[in-house]
């Protein structure tokens, strides 16, 4: 029988905080095992810096400009996604997601047979029952007891392969969203990396930001070291917190006696700023920070054996290598961006874009006779091109920067430091990225509802 398949997306996790990725702190016990008896690419970018579009290309292989999916624009119809292709193959699918922003608000509910958006929790069919489960979790809150919907969406998974017939593969897209804002990590994570040694924290200041760290866009904000790694233990805890959710998954896998004949991909739409760079959150940047995602994929036994990759790869390649490990191809599988990584092939230049939208929560709170340098930064859309030497980023406003990235850091150049043909090749790269386009457009201006402004509240987005 052909392999089972489940896309895991673990919402703003960037690649440098995970241990497997050589970060000091054992963050990813149960990731880092995934790795060990997989595959994990060490240079996987994201394509957009939030949400949607880094989704969009993580569903679909395709890049930016080719999926249309940015500002309130979703997913057409006609586009393929990894769901639509599986279930013509043959294979039962279903989805599971913590976020608005992944749900069939953009489009990305077609083709699961089952899908479900976690973050509307439980409706009540009473007044009395709505007051019941009101009091419950505020009472859970209270005592650091509840998440953002992973142990939940686990529950439904389990429930959900459990009833399946063995005759058949399975697809899952399971989206955790722990690592977003805001930051609060169910006991024991809150404390876990937290040394109980600062003593120059202010905690009204880091609670604010730990909530949304937009607030440092609109408010007079400025957090020392401390601080910053105040809020940075908080995002650790809720990683640790998630790690241990992946646990449960593998755990429930190897129980049903799933797990050797199941393909498990770990990976992430973008990263997130502490400050770095003068930026937090993920928006108006394309600095690693934001870009650089995990991906960690466990093929099924006997397809590849465990190894590491040092070379460039994209959301845009779990799309092609979920259908080689499918054996799917035709139909949908053609035309996209992604390469099969089970092929050895990788990308010599990365592309990736910030779109210039400013976040609702930024717009509501500033007043239009306030210039600002950062909301300008914000509302200036940006493209980029990267090799293994060099990042160009080119913005709406003419504005060019050069770096050096060939010791894995981002080093700020002075053009004239560089040759012709270093620069000219890396303009004619973006030319070339920015001619790609689809006859399929977006979906423009999806509806808002009363239920998804509230989600898109709590989650920062107003």
């Amino acid at each position: 029988m052909n392999p089972n398949i489940i896309l895991i997306s673990i919402d703003t996790l960037r690649a440098d905080h995970l241990s497997c990725y050589g970060y000091q702190r054992q963050t990813t016990p149960n990731i880092d095992g995934l790795a060990a008896e997989g595959t994990i690419y060490r240079q996987n970018y994201s394509t957009g810096v939030w949400t949607p579009p880094g989704h969009a290309s993580m569903l679909t292989g395709l890049y930016v400009p080719e999926h249309g999916v940015y500002g309130e624009r979703g997913l057409a119809e006609e586009v393929p996604t990894i769901a639509t292709v599986l279930k013509d193959a043959g294979y039962r699918t279903a989805g599971f997601v913590n976020n608005s922003q992944v749900g069939e608000l953009v489009g990305f509910h077609k083709g699961h047979d089952l899908f479900v958006e976690v973050w509307k929790g439980v409706q009540p069919k009473t007044l009395f029952d709505r007051a019941i489960m009101a009091g419950i979790r505020k009472t859970r809150e209270s005592l650091g007891y509840s998440d953002m919907g992973a142990r939940r969406t686990n529950r439904l998974f389990f429930e959900w392969v459990d009833g399946l017939d063995r005759g058949r593969p399975f697809y899952s897209f399971l989206h955790y969203i722990e690592p977003h804002n805001p930051l609060a990590p169910p006991r024991p994570y809150k404390k876990r990396f937290m040394s109980g040694k600062y003593r120059n924290v202010d905690l009204r200041k880091v609670s604010k930001v730990a909530r949304n760290p937009l607030v440092c866009y609109v408010e007079e904000m400025e957090l020392n070291n401390e601080e910053v790694s105040y809020v940075k233990d908080l995002y650790d805890g809720e990683i640790s917190y998630t790690d241990s959710i992946v646990g449960e998954v593998v755990s429930f896998l190897r129980s049903r006696g799933l797990y050797d004949n199941t393909m498990i991909i770990i990976t992430s739409d973008h990263g997130e700023h502490f400050g770095e760079h003068g930026h937090w959150s993920h928006v108006a940047s394309l600095h690693k920070e934001v870009l650089h995602v995990p991906l960690v994929i466990k093929y099924p036994e006997g397809t590849a054996p465990p190894g590491e990759v040092d070379r460039y790869t994209q959301l845009v390649d779990i799309f092609p290598t979920v259908m080689g490990v499918a054996g799917v191809s035709g139909g949908g599988t053609t035309g996209v961006s992604g390469v099969d990584l089970l092929g050895n092939e990788y990308h010599e230049y990365l592309f990736a874009e910030w779109e210039g939208r400013v976040p609702f929560f930024i717009a509501e709170r500033i007043r239009d006779d306030v210039e600002d340098g950062a909301i300008e930064t914000i509302k200036t859309s940006m493209i980029m091109v990267q090799d293994k030497w060099y990042k160009y980023i080119r913005a709406s406003d003419g504005g060019e920067r050069f770096y050096d990235v060939s010791n894995g850091d981002e080093v700020l150049m002075d053009e004239s430091s560089l040759s012709m043909d270093v620069t000219s090749a890396l303009r004619e790269k973006l030319a070339e990225y920015k001619k790609r386009s689809s006859d399929v457009e977006g979906k423009s201006g999806y509806s808002v509802d009363d239920e998804i402004v509230r989600n898109l509240r709590s989650l920062g987005y107003m």
